[in-house]
């Protein structure tokens, strides 16, 4: 007989109270002999989801989240439950059953359950749970065994929580069960042991920052992420953590933080201390920045250099919750770990901007594109980014505004110079100023930029001209605004190749999956296509044409301003090896390379890696219809 919910959940809270012991054998932090030392392991990924699960066809959709999520589908069981989460909110139960459905087909242990818990919280599975005419047997069933599993979690933070405050006790076997209790916990005991840190008001024990040590890259990674807390006391709580840390590993992050803090600061006397050793002094304010922007400009270009790799392998970043209350890590690819690094060492900057004569709006930048990765939506959440702009007070600054804007093209952070775009239209709708140079930038932007932050530039424009206006570059406002009006729900590709065969066969593939297309059978055709008013997404080669060789052809799309930065595969073998590697030394290392294939799925693969690895703002149907709209009104008149 199935256990009723009410009893599921009652067991589940009770589940609480009982105490869970510590395992595994950690290093011997006391210095006592006969302890074995055993490394720190590394993050349990979550299972992820078979292949068969996430081609599940997409079917046409008017809400915007619900089309996010099927643009990009959760890739694991933390995913999932997200995914969950945003459907339980907007009340789509019929995206929650498909969503269960697809948990279904994935083996489950506690420690997924523990994470899938964590993420969502407990209230998103009880509502689920206990829905009986949206959710079906089955499904709730799967909640409750969410549930039971996840039980061990509430264990392993009632014992966490009872180890950390043993972490100050008087009696040495009560601190070592609680460093081999927060140990066991793996990642939970370090999030559970900073939170408790940052949230606290009394001292944190003088052993945690030997503890963080034991727990390897993972306790340091955590204790990095952590100082990047908003919350300013918080802050420096855990800075005087980093602080009693042996070694160098915080110091662009101690220096930063304390080059502004009063002499008569507790941190700053504690960092003072631990210098003072090595003949050390604080820096000034203007020294620690360009310290942090140094190290900042290292991560970025680690980043890009990783960023184009289509890779499976995954990876924990660590950050924290939206909310700022709880520190998670984050599977994530390799790229985006030094992204994560760089957004941090950037959010220092800014916190010493106003104590500097250095203001850097690449910090900026690398903020705005680091929120935008986290959040890949076209639409502008206002209040979100104001509240990322806080610390800056400039959401409404055209000039720097402006900055950011040159800074994210010139960086190749198109995430962030969409943002900044949309903040540019933004102030100009609240109150039109500083005219000349905001156009000027504005077209800029239409004149060479990928077609999201071409149309978003468009549409701020609109705000500044009528139908009289004289400016330079009115053809190319036109030529833009005409683009527009040719946008549809389905996006537009453009297929190049001398065989009529083989781009009709991937234009059926194509289609398929929901995309138009354009053919060209010539370089001087495809030229054409390009020129003209037509919202082209990506580029396929499927064949030579007349007129150019292969590698001469990606050359002319690749520096023109219409396709430089779109999407671009060569799916011929007839383009030779030492061709390729012309194009890479050349600099055009980001085009896709495939054999012809008419197979949906391996179409369909072709895509998700030019998605994953391109760095322009995606379009869903929402967004390009939306677009659409703005001009359709005009063109009425």
């Amino acid at each position: 007989m199935r256990t009723p919910f009410s009893l599921t959940l009652l067991s589940f809270l009770l589940s609480g109270l009982v105490p869970m012991h510590a395992f595994g054998q950690p290093e011997n932090i006391f210095g006592e002999p006969g302890a074995a030392a055993q490394p720190f392991g590394g993050i349990s990924n979550a299972t992820a989801v078979p292949s068969s699960v996430l081609t599940n066809k997409i079917v046409e959709e008017s809400h915007v989240v619900v089309q996010s999520l099927q643009q990009r589908p959760p890739q694991n069981a933390i995913d999932i439950s997200r995914a969950i989460l945003y459907m339980v909110r907007i009340e789509r139960w019929d995206e929650v059953g498909r969503y269960l459905n697809q948990l279904a087909t994935l083996p489950l242990d506690a420690t997924t359950a523990s994470k899938m818990t964590r993420s969502v919280g407990l209230e998103t599975w009880f509502k689920v749970g206990s829905n009986v005419e949206k959710v079906s047997e089955e499904q709730r069933a799967l909640v409750h065994k969410i549930l039971e599993l996840s039980s061990g979690a509430v264990r392993s933070q009632t014992s966490v929580s009872n180890a950390i405050s043993q972490l100050n006790s008087k009696e040495l076997l009560d601190r070592k069960r609680g460093v081999l209790a927060i140990q066991g916990a793996g990642e939970s005991g370090i999030a559970a042991l900073l939170e408790s840190v940052a949230s606290s008001s009394k001292p944190a024990a003088p052993i945690v920052s030997e503890l963080i040590i034991t727990m390897g890259d993972e306790g340091k990674a955590a204790l990095k992420a952590s100082i990047s807390t908003s919350d300013s006391i918080a802050r420096e709580r855990l800075l005087l953590i980093a602080a009693r840390t042996p070694g160098n590993d915080y110091l662009a992050e101690l220096m930063a933080s304390v080059s502004v803090l009063p002499p008569t600061s507790p941190t700053y006397q504690v960092v003072a201390k631990v210098l003072a050793p090595s003949g050390q002094t604080l820096p000034s304010a203007d020294a620690a920045q360009r310290l942090v922007l140094g190290r900042m400009e290292a991560q970025l270009k680690l980043y890009h250099s990783l960023r184009r790799e289509a890779t499976v392998k995954t990876y924990g970043v660590w950050r924290w919750s939206s909310d700022g209350k709880h520190l998670l890590s984050e599977l994530d690819d390799a790229a985006s770990i030094h992204l994560e690094e760089a957004y941090r060492l950037a959010y220092l900057a800014i916190q010493l901007a106003p104590h500097t004569s250095i203001d850097s709006p690449l910090a900026t930048s690398i903020i705005l594109e680091r929120n935008y990765r986290i959040a890949p939506t076209i639409e502008l959440d206002l209040p979100a980014f104001q509240r990322n702009f806080k610390p800056f007070e400039k959401s409404e600054n055209l000039e720097y505004l402006g900055a950011v804007s040159d800074t994210s093209m010139k960086n190749g952070l198109l995430g962030s110079q969409l943002r900044s775009i949309q903040a540019i239209g933004n102030a100009i709708r609240k109150a039109p100023q500083n005219t000349a140079t905001s156009m000027a930038r504005l077209m800029a932007a239409v004149k060479n930029s990928p077609p999201a932050i071409r149309y978003s530039a468009a549409s701020a424009l609109t705000q500044l001209l009528d139908s009289d206006t004289k400016f330079e570059g009115r053809y190319t406002f036109e030529q833009t605004k005409q683009e527009m009006l040719e946008l549809e729900s389905k996006p537009l590709a453009l297929v190049v190749g001398g065989a009529s065969e083989l781009r009709d066969a991937l234009a059926t593939q194509l289609s398929m999956l929901g995309i138009r297309t354009l053919e060209s059978k010539s370089a001087r055709e495809t030229m054409r296509l390009i020129q003209k008013p037509n919202p082209i997404e990506y580029v396929f080669i499927v064949d030579k044409v007349l007129e150019m060789n292969l590698s001469e052809l990606v050359q002319r799309l690749r520096t023109s301003p219409r396709t430089r930065l779109l999407p671009l595969a060569v799916l011929t073998d007839r383009i030779s090896s030492d061709q390729r590697t012309h194009l890479e030394i050349e600099g055009f290392d980001d085009v896709h390379y495939f054999s012809v294939t008419h197979s949906r799925e391996l179409t369909s693969a072709l895509l998700d890696e030019m998605h994953e690895t391109s760095p322009i703002p995606q379009m869903d149907s929402i967004d390009r219809i939306t677009f659409r709209s703005i001009f359709e009104p005009l063109e009425g008149k």
